[in-house]
Protein backbone atom coordinates (compact mmCIF):
# COMPACT_ATOMS: atom_id res chain seq x y z
CA UNK A 1 0.00 0.00 0.00
CA UNK A 2 1.39 3.41 -0.96
CA UNK A 3 0.48 6.60 0.82
CA UNK A 4 1.76 10.14 0.89
CA UNK A 5 2.25 12.13 4.06
CA UNK A 6 1.68 15.83 4.36
CA UNK A 7 3.42 16.21 7.69
CA UNK A 8 6.77 14.44 7.48
CA UNK A 9 8.10 15.80 10.76
CA UNK A 10 5.20 14.35 12.77
CA UNK A 11 5.65 10.97 11.09
CA UNK A 12 9.37 10.94 11.91
CA UNK A 13 8.66 11.79 15.55
CA UNK A 14 6.18 8.93 15.76
CA UNK A 15 8.66 6.51 14.20
CA UNK A 16 11.25 7.52 16.81
CA UNK A 17 8.75 6.56 19.52
CA UNK A 18 9.22 2.91 18.60
CA UNK A 19 6.68 0.14 19.07
CA UNK A 20 5.37 1.38 22.41
CA UNK A 21 1.96 2.85 22.95
CA UNK A 22 1.83 6.62 22.58
CA UNK A 23 0.13 7.33 25.87
CA UNK A 24 1.90 4.81 28.06
CA UNK A 25 4.16 7.29 29.82
CA UNK A 26 1.58 10.06 30.14
CA UNK A 27 -0.92 8.33 32.43
CA UNK A 28 -3.21 7.36 29.58
CA UNK A 29 -2.90 3.62 30.14
CA UNK A 30 -6.65 3.04 30.04
CA UNK A 31 -7.64 -0.51 28.97
CA UNK A 32 -10.57 0.88 26.94
CA UNK A 33 -8.28 2.82 24.57
CA UNK A 34 -5.60 1.32 22.36
CA UNK A 35 -2.60 3.48 21.35
CA UNK A 36 0.12 2.05 19.13
CA UNK A 37 3.06 3.39 17.12
CA UNK A 38 5.35 0.94 15.38
CA UNK A 39 5.87 -1.55 12.60
CA UNK A 40 3.18 -3.83 11.16
CA UNK A 41 4.95 -6.90 12.56
CA UNK A 42 5.00 -5.54 16.12
CA UNK A 43 1.31 -4.56 15.82
CA UNK A 44 0.41 -8.09 14.74
CA UNK A 45 2.39 -9.56 17.65
CA UNK A 46 0.72 -7.21 20.13
CA UNK A 47 -2.78 -7.99 18.83
CA UNK A 48 -2.07 -11.74 18.92
CA UNK A 49 -1.08 -11.46 22.60
CA UNK A 50 -4.24 -9.56 23.61
CA UNK A 51 -7.07 -11.68 25.01
CA UNK A 52 -10.47 -11.51 23.27
CA UNK A 53 -12.14 -9.93 26.33
CA UNK A 54 -9.69 -7.03 26.24
CA UNK A 55 -10.22 -6.51 22.49
CA UNK A 56 -14.01 -6.50 22.95
CA UNK A 57 -13.79 -3.78 25.63
CA UNK A 58 -11.91 -1.33 23.39
CA UNK A 59 -13.76 1.90 22.65
CA UNK A 60 -11.15 3.71 20.58
CA UNK A 61 -7.91 2.80 18.81
CA UNK A 62 -5.15 5.14 17.63
CA UNK A 63 -2.78 3.13 15.43
CA UNK A 64 0.17 4.66 13.59
CA UNK A 65 2.11 2.27 11.38
CA UNK A 66 5.56 3.29 10.21
CA UNK A 67 6.54 2.42 6.67
CA UNK A 68 9.55 2.59 4.40
CA UNK A 69 10.03 5.86 2.54
CA UNK A 70 10.23 4.99 -1.16
CA UNK A 71 10.02 8.55 -2.53
CA UNK A 72 11.50 11.55 -0.68
CA UNK A 73 9.94 15.00 -0.37
CA UNK A 74 10.29 16.86 -3.69
CA UNK A 75 11.56 20.28 -2.61
CA UNK A 76 11.93 21.54 -6.19
CA UNK A 77 8.25 20.89 -6.99
CA UNK A 78 7.15 22.61 -3.80
CA UNK A 79 9.37 25.67 -4.29
CA UNK A 80 8.41 26.05 -7.97
CA UNK A 81 4.74 25.93 -7.01
CA UNK A 82 5.23 28.64 -4.37
CA UNK A 83 7.32 30.86 -6.67
CA UNK A 84 5.02 30.53 -9.69
CA UNK A 85 2.00 30.80 -7.39
CA UNK A 86 3.22 34.18 -6.20
CA UNK A 87 3.34 35.39 -9.81
CA UNK A 88 0.19 33.73 -11.13
CA UNK A 89 -2.45 32.30 -8.78
CA UNK A 90 -3.20 29.04 -10.64
CA UNK A 91 -0.24 26.95 -9.31
CA UNK A 92 -1.37 27.55 -5.71
CA UNK A 93 -4.57 25.63 -6.50
CA UNK A 94 -2.46 22.65 -7.60
CA UNK A 95 -1.53 22.13 -3.94
CA UNK A 96 -5.04 20.80 -3.31
CA UNK A 97 -4.88 18.23 -6.12
CA UNK A 98 -4.04 14.59 -5.32
CA UNK A 99 -1.72 14.32 -8.33
CA UNK A 100 0.36 17.26 -7.02
CA UNK A 101 0.56 15.71 -3.56
CA UNK A 102 1.72 12.39 -5.06
CA UNK A 103 4.45 14.22 -6.99
CA UNK A 104 5.62 16.39 -4.10
CA UNK A 105 5.10 14.68 -0.74
CA UNK A 106 7.05 11.59 0.32
CA UNK A 107 5.54 8.19 -0.43
CA UNK A 108 5.73 5.41 2.14
CA UNK A 109 5.27 1.69 1.63
CA UNK A 110 3.76 -0.26 4.49
CA UNK A 111 4.53 -3.99 4.22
Amino acid sequence: MNMYAGNVQMAKMQIMAGGMGMGMGMGMNNPRYFYFVGTPQSLQARLDNMPDEEINQLLDANITISGIEIQPFNTMSYMCTIIWGSIIILPIFFMCCPWWKRCTYPIYEVP
